[in-house]
């Protein structure tokens, strides 16, 4: 339990500052990453959009809206932890593109 919660400190500390986070937190062996979007909470239009990119990165995580919580089961190894954080990191790209996309959507439609 000692190495998850380790794995996770470094990773969350890694990521912590990317602008498409708004907070990340973290007890023992369970971390949680809340991402930034504009529909907050459990209904967020993120859910689906991160589902996808997970199953299909070959990471079984479930969004709970716009928080993403990283609960491994206790035989995993630090590679296979360390996979699923990189996994998380390379989901950030994706909402902070959705995210400026939504506002280039916004600036046109006021034009």
């Amino acid at each position: 339990i000692a190495g998850i919660a380790q794995v996770h400190q470094e990773r969350l500390a890694a990521i912590k500052d990317h602008p498409a986070v708004g907070e990340v937190r973290q007890i023992g062996s369970i971390a949680a990453v809340e991402l930034k979007a504009g529909d907050a909470g459990y209904f967020s239009n993120l859910k689906p959009l991160l589902s996808r990119f997970y199953i299909e990165h070959g990471v079984v995580l479930r969004p709970l809206g716009n928080v993403v919580y990283i609960l491994p089961p206790y035989c995993i190894t630090r590679e296979e932890l360390n996979r699923v954080h990189d996994v998380v990191a390379a989901s950030l790209e994706l909402v902070q593109q959705r995210s400026q996309n939504a506002a280039l959507e916004a600036r046109a439609m006021q034009a």
